[in-house]
């Protein structure tokens, strides 16, 4: 029994002895942490890039500060050669302003409170010709301008001066508009004529012609001229109007072709949330819109259109390419009937 146990005891004495003898770990050192990762190039070249960019802006900011010194005695130069001239234009519109009863050159701000009655003009302080009402009318309206009483004191006293003004008569109306190439409203049909001028005659159609008149083209017929503003033209299958519109689309009508004569396009927009029989206009040879037909017009060619009808549709007075001083008008009608209109004498 004895001797296992004494040869377990020999056993364990041994294992600690050439346990002891056996070399040992170091002890642990400081904590080191893993190093990085190294970064992939797409992350370097992104961060290069930003870097070359901020260089750049800030390379530019300090070119257009140094142009900016660079000018700046130059601009002061040009400000203090204009500043007299500007000076003499402002005197002389104040003068001409002055003249015809306009505002003070009083630099202190406008005086507050009644107009001070005036005995040589009316008992209301107004021309003794013009009436109550519309003289108050005035007044409130200068006072909103903030002009000072002495201000309108002067204007009254022009106005006294000068009178009523008489309305121009047909034949002053007439002339003023051949001077500057337009054409009077009062050289136009009345609606009662331009029923009789516009009646169906041989074949059904009425005895008309498109023709250049000064600036524009005008339905002639042989009792006057038809407005091309018309409201009653289009019983005789005639659709003139003004094109609505063309101030959300200036680069069209300025880029489009709209001098007298020209044909245009109408386009369908049923699905406009705005009006169901909206009808664009466009230039012949461009992309984008001009306008629009006007409402009380769409909703009388609309049907037209959808029905497959021929339609002629030409510009009756507006500007060339590259212009949109005048909003332009147009014409509309079948095919035939444009036909007719534009036949040779």
């Amino acid at each position: 029994m004895w001797v296992p146990l004494l040869g377990l005891l020999i056993a364990l004495i041994l294992g600690a002895v050439l346990l002891r003898r056996s070399p040992r770990p170091p002890p642990p050192g400081p904590y080191t942490p893993p190093t990085a990762l190294p970064r992939p190039p797409a992350a370097k070249l992104a961060e290069r890039s930003q870097f070359e960019a901020d260089r750049a802006v800030s390379d530019m900011m300090r070119q257009i500060e140094a142009e900016a010194a660079r000018m700046l005695p130059a601009i002061e130069a040009e400000a203090a050669r204009m500043l007299p001239e500007i000076e003499t234009k402002d005197a002389r519109r104040n003068a001409e302003m002055l003249r015809e009863g306009g505002v003070d050159d009083d630099p202190r701000p406008p005086e507050r409170g009644p107009v001070p009655p005036l005995t040589a003009l009316g008992s209301n302080g107004g021309p003794s010709w013009m009436g109550a009402d519309e003289w108050e009318k005035r007044l409130a309206a200068y006072r909103l301008q903030g002009r000072s009483p002495s201000d309108i004191r002067r204007v009254a006293e022009h106005l006294e001066r000068r009178g009523p003004r008489e309305p121009w008569t047909a034949a002053q109306q007439i002339d003023r508009a051949k001077s500057v190439g337009h054409v009077a409203r009062v050289e136009y049909l009345s609606p009662e004529d331009e029923a009789r001028a516009l009646a169906p005659g041989a074949g059904g159609l009425p005895d008309a012609r498109l023709e250049r008149v000064r600036d524009r083209l005008l339905v002639v017929t042989p009792l006057g001229w038809v407005n091309p503003r018309s409201r009653t033209a289009y019983r005789a299958g005639i659709y003139s109007f003004v094109l609505r519109g063309t101030g959300y689309n200036e680069a069209a009508t300025r880029s489009g072709r709209f001098t007298p004569g020209a044909l245009l396009r109408l386009r369908r927009e049923p699905d406009n949330p705005h009006d169901a029989n909206a009808l664009a206009v466009y230039a012949e040879r461009d992309r984008n819109k001009a306008g629009y037909v006007p409402t009380g017009q769409a909703k009388r060619l609309a049907p037209l259109v959808d029905g497959g009808a021929d339609l002629v549709a030409v510009s009756t007075r507006g500007s060339g390419a590259g212009s949109d001083d005048v909003t332009p008008h147009v014409l509309v009608c079948e095919r035939a009937l444009y036909d007719h209109l534009t036949r040779s004498r």
